[in-house]
């Protein structure tokens, strides 16, 4: 492990340093109270702003029902 602890602003080599971000591996979602902090900080990323949009174009879009011949 690096002699600065977490204190440490380089990029290692090694992985995850400490076990301090363990959700920092992409195959792990971060917690739900860091997302909620960081939201709160920072305001919702533009990742979360598309879907949002996404989801509200897929509820406006009238769905085409298919009429028996």
């Amino acid at each position: 492990t690096c002699s600065r602890g977490s204190t440490c602003n380089f990029i290692h080599c090694f992985r995850n340093p400490g076990g301090d971000y363990e959700w920092a591996d992409w195959d792990k979602l971060p917690p739900k109270y860091w997302v909620e902090k960081m939201v709160a900080l920072f305001g919702p990323s533009a990742r979360d702003e598309d879907e949002e949009k996404e989801k509200c174009e897929e509820l406006e879009t009238p769905k085409k029902i298919p009429r028996d011949s």
